[in-house]
């Protein structure tokens, strides 16, 4: 009942009375544009955000929270004064608990791996005249591996807990540190992460624990090696209480730290790598030359970071042949078309029953709704730099030298219908042939969007069999470019 009243108040709304009669009103093309436009950008920022999202594949939890909150922010905040500031809070925060982590575990831990892993046992040489002990060396190699792996994940256990502890340390969230928002995640749970084989040994746990509270509580007097982080830490002007008081100095230092907390993922096989390429464009748009009387001795180009993330993971990683050996993608073109008959015979009934018409050939203007089949995508591939990773047909590659630009971006397969939601017009012989049209045929297209294609085409005719409209097939060659950039360029006249 609600949902009907609604649609009766729509409807009201939608037609009113000129002398008392019904009269329909003109939709506002532009404002109608202007809002689906919007929409389609709304909806583009979801994809974005939800992309780079499920594809987070960290080690550690303090990562995925940073990525996650900040691709959040990018994509879902509209007020760009509060997305610099956040943005600076989220890269502050993790490039100080990474780097607050590093010192901990190279220069302050105490507890020895060994109390997590069993070392290799040393049984004397490897060599026994020309032959090698096999057995003893894979059990060797394979302790030697064991540890390897619980070093990195004790290392990224102490980055997680690092990240926690900070969030309560008074020399911190004095300086406006690892601030109270309802709206900022933190997730500690539901990754691929076994720390089983770390927290198993409680005593080593505990120890770890203790060092790491110790090691926090001399932040504000801290005597080690002043540099990195704690060159940061230590700057008198150092704040994030107010984002217009963070001195140039204070953020070169920061963006130091940043690139030096993500440089770890630019090598990284796979999704992991994409980490890198974020804080990447985030510290490519931070300028500190700013205007003269601006309220800020930086400025945080934020639109160029988000138009920069669509660029290299909303446009180039929506390729249906990431996973795929053949992508399957729907499509909405609209073009030219130049038909020829492959039966002489063909007979058209149009004006006159008595005298049917046979054409030799078409040229058609109309839309193309349909289905291709990818069997390749260099635009996608080739939108990658040298020694970056992409995913393609479920293998990883990269380039090890710079690519060329491709001319044709794609070869593919068709099923099309046509003259469905458009009229087909006829642009040189029969104005009267303006019946749909069902397609199939190959093609390619072009790096500017352009397609052309060659498909076997055959009219639906009402009343006509199967066969009789198959006797009515034609060869068509098709010049077609995407529906939307048609629709945009008939706003703009």
């Amino acid at each position: 009942m609600k949902n009907l009243l609604t649609l009766l108040v729509i409807s009201f709304i939608a037609i009113t009375t000129t002398h008392g009669q019904l009269v329909k009103q003109d939709i506002e093309v532009d404002l109608l544009s202007e809002i689906i436009a919007e929409k389609q950008n709304e909806i583009k920022q979801r994809v974005l955000g939800d992309l780079v999202v499920n594809n987070i594949q960290t080690s550690n939890y303090a990562v995925y929270n940073t990525i996650y909150n900040l691709v959040n922010i990018l994509t879902t905040e509209k007020n760009k004064t509060i997305m610099k500031r956040d943005i600076v809070q989220e890269v502050a925060d993790y490039s100080v608990a990474y780097g607050l982590a590093w010192y901990f575990y190279n220069r302050e831990l105490e507890v020895s791996l060994g109390s997590f892993s069993k070392q290799p046992a040393d049984r004397g040489g490897m060599m026994f005249g020309n032959s090698v002990d096999v057995e003893r060396f894979e059990e060797q190699e394979k302790q030697r591996n064991q540890k390897k792996e619980v070093e990195f994940l004790l290392q990224n256990y102490i980055l997680d807990e690092m990240y926690k502890k900070l969030a309560t340390n008074s020399f911190l969230t004095d300086k406006g540190f690892y601030k109270k928002d309802p709206f900022r995640n933190y997730f500690d749970s539901g990754l691929d992460i076994d720390y089983a084989k770390v927290t198993q040994d409680r005593k080593a746990v505990t120890a770890i624990d203790g060092q790491i509270n110790q090691f926090l509580n001399r932040l504000s007097t801290y005597t080690g090696d002043i540099d990195g982080v704690f060159l940061f830490l230590n700057s008198e002007s150092l704040t994030l209480k107010d984002t217009r008081k963070i001195t140039a100095n204070d953020m070169v230092l920061l963006l130091g730290l940043f690139e030096n907390s993500i440089s770890e993922f630019r090598t990284q096989v796979g999704e992991n790598s994409f980490i890198a390429v974020i804080g990447d464009l985030i510290t490519k748009y931070v300028m500190l030359e700013v205007e003269e009387g601006s309220n800020y001795q930086f400025e945080i180009d934020v639109e160029s970071i988000i138009l920069s993330m669509e660029d290299r993971f909303y446009n180039s990683q929506r390729s249906p042949l990431v996973k795929n050996p053949v992508g399957v993608q729907p499509f909405f073109t609209i073009g030219m078309n130049y038909g020829f008959f492959l039966n002489k015979n063909n007979e058209f009934v149009f004006d006159d029953p008595n005298n049917p018409e046979t054409l030799r050939q078409l040229a058609l203007a109309s839309e193309k709704i349909g289905i291709r089949l990818l069997f390749n995508d260099k635009k996608y591939t080739r939108s990658f730099g040298p020694m970056e990773w992409y995913q393609y047909k479920g293998e990883y590659y990269r380039w090890t030298t710079p690519q060329r630009k491709p001319v044709v971006n794609n070869y593919h397969a068709l099923v099309y219908f046509s003259g469905v939601l458009y009229n087909v017009v006829n642009l040189k012989s029969e104005e009267n042939f303006n019946y749909p049209i069902l397609g199939a045929g190959v093609g390619m297209e072009f790096f500017n969007g352009m397609q052309t294609n060659i498909s076997v085409a055959m009219p639906i005719v009402p009343d006509n069999s199967l066969n009789e409209m198959g006797s009515k097939s034609f060869i068509a060659i098709g010049f077609d470019i995407p529906i939307f950039e048609y629709i945009q360029a008939m706003r703009s006249r």
